[in-house]
């Protein structure tokens, strides 16, 4: 099997978002138990400039059992929900379970 250079396989969720136009921040979270967790904001570039998104409706996404938050930005910008919640206006959060 090839893989595409063009396709994200191999990327991690920062050089996904910044490579179709993208803002992004990670978050850690320490849970009760102390195990530390990851959350991702996604927003447009032109949000980021002036601190944008105050008062935008809030989408968070949450992944399944065996998948990461990669998975709602993955290898269509034009199709992957987080991006497409993003270019609409939401403030996007992803969330992921532990050990994603």
């Amino acid at each position: 099997m090839v893989l595409d250079p063009n396709s994200d396989y191999n990327k991690d969720f920062g050089t996904i978002a910044v490579e179709n136009g993208f803002v992004y921040d990670e978050y850690e979270v320490k849970t009760d138990d102390g195990y530390l967790l990851t959350l991702f904001r996604v927003r447009l570039d032109c949000h980021a400039l002036d601190g944008g998104m105050q008062g935008a409706p809030v989408v968070f996404l949450q992944h399944g059992l065996v998948s990461a938050a990669d998975t709602f930005i993955a290898h269509y910008a034009d199709f992957a929900p987080a991006f497409v919640y993003a270019r609409q206006g939401y403030d996007v959060w992803l969330g992921n379970n532990r050990g994603s």
